[in-house]
């Protein structure tokens, strides 16, 4: 089922924070299908809500509501089925925060191509599990800062590969075998609540360790100033923000302040 909500998208992000940064990192997520922006429920691309059918602009309105950085994700590359990348590339030329990439980087090339073009980071799920190989070849020639490890969990453990197949690992194991591979930072994403607006697994999250949830970006659910405070409270490194940012249902503004564990507007 396919959802547009343009109108709505326009008026959610028309707004500029005047808050200083302090506290958990705020990154809006940019899912790419088709050469528009979407959010998949649940990671079904069968049930497709579509925001935009120009990415950048929705990118620069981003870039402009006070946030920390563009998770960027190539649904088509990860799905097999082409690449983005000239919009990819576009949006780094057209926005001054910080970037990520995920969504099928199966070779050094791939990845050597989205960090030369200027993105801060890249995103690596499925070759943690079927090419380690590849991350150290990564590695061996960037700094631990540019990659991210994604973990996307379940009630049945890790999964991988659009959340087909299980690890058959704990969410521990996982944090375990990610510090083996000397990654520096972790996308945790709630599979059951990504895309829902239903909130974040704060039960799981809270039982992270604290060494790991100051390495971690959560995701999935996250919808309100509530449930970003209390990550912020969990020291978190950041959250990404899908849903929440594009239907408006809460003023931006307000999950940013959140985020920034309300700090007084500056100048």
């Amino acid at each position: 089922m396919v959802k547009l909500h343009q109108t709505r998208l326009a008026s959610s992000l028309n707004y500029t924070s005047p808050y200083d940064y302090f506290g958990l990192e705020v990154w809006g997520s940019i899912d790419l299908l088709g050469g528009k922006v979407v959010r998949l429920v649940k990671g079904d691309p069968t049930s497709t809500i579509v925001y935009s059918n120009n990415p950048v602009h929705v990118a620069r309105k981003l870039s402009s509501i006070g946030l920390d950085g563009l998770h960027i994700v190539d649904i088509d590359a990860a799905l097999g089925r082409g690449r983005n990348i000239e919009i990819i590339k576009t949006i780094i030329e057209n926005v001054n925060i910080k970037t990520q990439v995920g969504g099928g980087i199966r070779t050094v090339e791939m990845a050597t191509s989205l960090l030369e073009m200027g993105v801060s980071r890249i995103v690596i799920g499925t070759a943690l599990f079927t090419n380690q190989q590849l991350i150290k070849d990564i590695l061996g020639s960037y700094d631990s800062e540019k990659v991210v490890a994604a973990l996307d969990y379940g009630k049945g453990g890790v999964v991988y590969k659009g959340w087909s197949l299980i690890a058959h690992m704990t969410l521990e194991e996982g944090y375990n075998m990610v510090k083996e591979l000397s990654i520096k930072y972790v996308l945790a994403t709630a599979v059951e609540r990504d895309g829902t607006m239903m909130g974040p697994d704060l039960e799981l999250l809270s039982k992270l360790s604290p060494e790991d949830r100051a390495i971690t970006y959560a995701s999935g659910g996250i919808s309100t100033p509530q449930e970003v405070s209390e990550l912020a409270k969990l020291n978190f490194k950041g959250i990404i923000l899908g849903r929440a940012l594009y239907e408006g249902l809460v003023p931006p503004g307000d999950l940013v302040k959140a985020a920034r564990q309300g700090e007084v507007a500056s100048g």
